[in-house]
């Protein structure tokens, strides 16, 4: 009985955030949107650069740093290999190991797409770079 109450509250919160305006769920970086009924004076998308190279890692932790000199940066998403969108400003990228097959990535290249969208809406266009697993 408590179950479905709180599933029913759950329920009703939802729709009423949705109602109001609300983003609810992202399904990736074209999800984020200005609040209705406001006029965005920022006009220009935000940058990411990340800090890969040309060396060959086992384990690699790529940084995205976002700036955005006007609204802010609202978030930085991510995908490893046509994968899902992620939202993060840290990937790492893992080999798989001998044991565990499993686990991490097959060695040699790997595309990273990643961009960010600042405060008042605005995408930066998607860019990539390239890790390379190896040992």
């Amino acid at each position: 009985m408590k179950r479905t109450k709180l599933s029913l509250t759950i329920v009703a919160v939802m729709i009423g955030l949705f109602a109001l305006g609300v983003p609810v769920a992202y399904a990736g970086p074209r999800a984020i949107t200005p609040p209705a009924g406001s006029a965005p004076t920022d006009l220009v998308a935000p940058v990411t650069v990340d800090d890969s190279d040309l060396a060959v890692y086992a384990t690699f932790t790529l940084t995205l740093t976002a700036t955005d000199d006007s609204s802010g940066v609202e978030s930085t998403w991510y995908k490893v290999d046509g994968g899902a969108w992620r939202t993060g400003e840290y990937v790492t990228l893992r080999m798989q190991s001998i044991r565990h097959k499993l686990c991490g990535l097959p060695a040699g290249d790997h595309v990273v797409e990643y961009c960010s969208v600042d405060v008042a809406g605005n995408e930066e266009l998607t860019q990539s770079c390239i890790v390379t697993l190896g040992r």
